[in-house]
């Protein structure tokens, strides 16, 4: 869910580390925003933004964007397991 409001430039919960459940096994990462924001964003458009996105906005990614995207797309579990592949 962080990284569709990095997408869109929406808010996030100020930076923490929690300890999440990712394949299975407790993992530190950064807090996520799921509780504060999805309500808000499932109320919504969300199909039709992410629909206007993939059609319209997805090739022009600034390189700010991408980089605050990094932690989600090269988390890697404390086994080397990588958690994203594209």
């Amino acid at each position: 869910m962080d990284t569709v409001n990095i997408l869109f430039q929406d808010p996030l919960i100020p930076v923490t580390y929690k300890e999440m459940t990712i394949l299975k096994q407790q993992n530190p990462f950064i807090a996520d925003s799921f509780e504060e924001y999805s309500s808000k964003k499932f109320l919504g458009p969300l199909l039709q933004q992410l629909l206007t996105f993939s059609e319209n906005e997805k090739d022009f990614i600034n390189e700010e964007t991408v980089e605050l995207l990094e932690p989600y797309l090269l988390f890697k579990s404390p086994k080397g397991e990588e958690i994203f592949t594209p």
